[in-house]
């Protein structure tokens, strides 16, 4: 995917993680790092992007962090709900800890079609969606599942695998 994205937290193994969920969705990270100072100089060098971060500003105040990134960035702060509260702006997007990987990429996939970015994810030929649909029906019959689970489900297996969805649709049909 063609936007420039920018990860920052204090532990880099969060990092990491992130990262993994972003690529789920055919999103490459362009610059990842613990210091948050260091990223903020360094958005200088982009018009817009995608900035996805924790709630600790590294000693910036949050109106310090809004004010200091010019452009057109959207921003994805993850925390503890008192440290939420703090922090304003009309492109701020914030999701309280602790939170599933499935609230994370249902906010990246609604951030993404509201800016008109989303990937190829939403983009899936009509035999694919067709599939997916047909194996969401399997699972809802077999195993009782209500569709949001079945949904859930899949999307789970395609994160855990690396795997595309309609690929998990496929296996979940040969069963």
């Amino acid at each position: 995917m063609n936007i420039n994205t920018f990860v920052v937290f204090k532990n880099s193994k969060v990092i990491t993680s992130v990262s993994k969920l972003l690529a789920v969705r055919g999103i490459s990270v362009t610059l990842s790092s613990t210091s948050f100072a260091e990223t903020v100089n360094s958005l200088r060098y982009y018009n817009s992007g995608l900035l996805i971060c924790d709630a600790d500003f590294g000693g910036l105040s949050p109106g310090d962090v809004t004010e200091r990134i010019k452009g057109d960035f959207q921003i994805i702060v993850i925390g503890k709900r008192e440290k939420l509260s703090l922090i304003e702006g009309s492109n701020v997007f914030k999701l309280a800890t602790p939170m599933q990987s499935v609230d994370f990429l249902c906010t990246i996939d609604m951030l993404l079609a509201l800016e008109g970015l989303h990937s190829s994810y939403n983009k899936l030929s009509r035999e694919e969606m067709i599939k997916i649909d047909r194996a969401k029906r399997l699972l809802i019959d077999k195993y009782g599942m209500t569709e949001e689970k079945a949904h859930r489900y899949m999307q789970k297996k395609s994160m855990d695998t690396g795997h595309k969805l309609s690929e998990i649709a496929e296996i979940i049909l040969k069963i």
